[in-house]
């Protein structure tokens, strides 16, 4: 009975053996590719190549007409030889496109937007202009009280320094009012 026994011991040592050997054949194994098949023939040799490229264009050449229309289609290849007087393309005109009830409406509230805004700009220009005069009033009136003390000279560049802002403002309002006179036509 001495054998039997050691051979009940034994067999959970046998048992992690066996399960660690076939552990390490399944790790070790090579993974199964997966191919195509396909029949051998005879036949031409064909490979592509499919990317995406960038094009450079050296040379480029705007074309423009007087009057609004359609080319029509261009004969040519790239790399045809072009002689001085060829007719390369013919633009057929097309009628002017009509405007509708609610393109118009659109354009003619554009208008009225663009007016009011113009009589803005000119509102703010007659202000700015308004300060600048009074802020150089007020210099004129100050120069004379420096020399006598009356009021500081600091006081007097304080008042300089206004009326060149002013001054730049009402020049900021003139320009505001020509883009908003440039926008309104």
């Amino acid at each position: 009975m001495g054998r039997v026994q050691r051979v009940v011991r034994a067999w959970p040592w046998l048992a992690g053996a066996l399960l660690l050997v076939f552990l390490l054949v399944q790790v070790l194994q090579p993974e199964v590719v997966e191919v195509e098949r396909a029949e051998v023939v005879r036949a031409p040799m064909r490979v592509t190549l499919d990317e995406e490229g960038r094009t450079r264009v050296r040379d480029v050449f705007t074309l423009t007409t007087p009057v609004a229309g359609a080319v029509s289609r261009i004969v040519l290849e790239p790399g045809d030889r072009v002689v001085r007087g060829q007719v390369v393309a013919t633009v057929r005109p097309v009628p002017p496109a009509l405007l509708d009830a609610r393109s118009r409406a659109e354009l003619a509230a554009q208008v009225q937007a663009a007016q009011s805004a113009l009589e803005q700009v000119q509102a703010d220009q007659r202000s700015a202009a308004a300060e600048a005069r009074l802020a150089e009033a007020e210099l004129r009136r100050m120069r004379p009280l420096v020399p006598v003390g009356a009021i500081a000279a600091a006081t007097l560049e304080a008042h300089e320094v206004r009326v060149r802002t002013t001054t730049a403002r009402e020049q900021a309002a003139v320009f505001a009012v020509r883009v908003a006179a440039h926008r309104l036509e």
